[in-house]
């Protein structure tokens, strides 16, 4: 309770969490969130929530539209409502909904079916392959714009500089 640490970039934080849960430590992080608590680090991990879980369908919801992809509650209602109805996870009802009679408008369908495609081809691409994760993962999120739309937010270079500390975390696991 007496001791305090100051650090430069919000990024560094997440040495000093692992430490501390190591350690087990109490601490608080004040002004800031935790690292993995952080909206970007989220999104990450829910993406690659769904290269391996394609039934996840919270991690689904959480990145429908990020970055933007002209998704709206609307549609995200339409798409909940006949994916249940299908007995289905919003992946595979999209990957599956040429089979189906759904209202939902063909741009959304398109922006959506990319989507899955792309999850599709990085799963592909990893196939078990530990040591191609990081960059094959780093390429996927720089591909499906993420990077593009962290830079449109105030914040986006403390942003992208803890998407980079994640990537830098998974090249240290795999080596």
């Amino acid at each position: 309770k007496d001791i305090g640490i100051l650090y430069r970039t919000n990024g560094q934080s997440r040495l000093l969490e692992e430490v501390f849960l190591k350690e087990n430590v109490p601490y608080n992080v004040v002004g800031a969130y935790y690292f993995y608590q952080r909206k970007e680090i989220k999104d990450i991990l829910a993406y690659f929530n769904l290269i391996y879980n394609k039934k996840d369908d919270l991690s689904f919801k959480s990145i429908i539209n990020v970055p933007k992809r002209d998704i709206g509650e609307k549609t995200i209602s339409v798409l909940e409502a006949e994916k249940q109805q299908a007995g289905l996870s919003f992946f595979e009802y999209i990957e599956h909904i040429k089979e189906f009679d759904t209202e939902l408008r063909t741009k959304n369908i398109l922006a959506l079916t990319n989507l899955i495609n792309a999850i599709k081809d990085v799963k592909n691409k990893l196939n078990d392959n530990l040591e191609a994760y990081p960059s094959v993962l780093q390429k996927f999120i720089e591909d499906i714009g993420y990077y593009d739309y962290l830079k449109n937010d105030e914040d986006g270079e403390d942003r992208i500089d803890n998407v980079q500390t994640l990537f830098d975390d998974i090249l240290t696991y795999v080596k």
